[in-house]
C-alpha cells in the first residue's frame, strides 16, 4: 500500500481534492488531517526552485484560478 500526503492551504481546496479523488479509482479512505501552517526547509527549497523556473519561463505555469477552472470543467465539480 502507498500513502500520499498532499498539503493544502484551505478547507475548500481540500474538499475539492477529496471530491476529485472519490470520483477516480481510489479505493482507500481519503481524509483530511489538520496540520500546522509552517513549511519545512525542503518544501521551501522546492517552492523557490519552482518560482525561479516560472520566472524563467512563465508559459509553463498557470494561475490557481485557471487550474481550478480546468478541474471544474473536466470533472464537473
Amino acid at each position: 500500500m502507498r500513502t500520499i500526503t498532499v498539503k493544502l492551504n484551505s478547507d475548500n481546496d481540500a474538499d475539492l481534492l477529496k471530491a476529485i479523488l472519490r470520483e477516480t479509482s481510489f479505493e482507500d479512505v481519503v481524509e483530511a488531517i489538520e496540520e500546522e501552517d509552517s513549511l519545512s526547509d525542503d518544501e521551501i527549497s522546492v517552492l523557490n526552485e519552482r518560482l525561479e523556473e516560472y520566472k524563467r519561463d512563465s508559459s509553463k505555469g498557470m494561475s490557481y484560478e485557471d487550474f481550478d477552472k480546468r478541474l471544474k470543467e473536466k470533472y464537473g465539480i
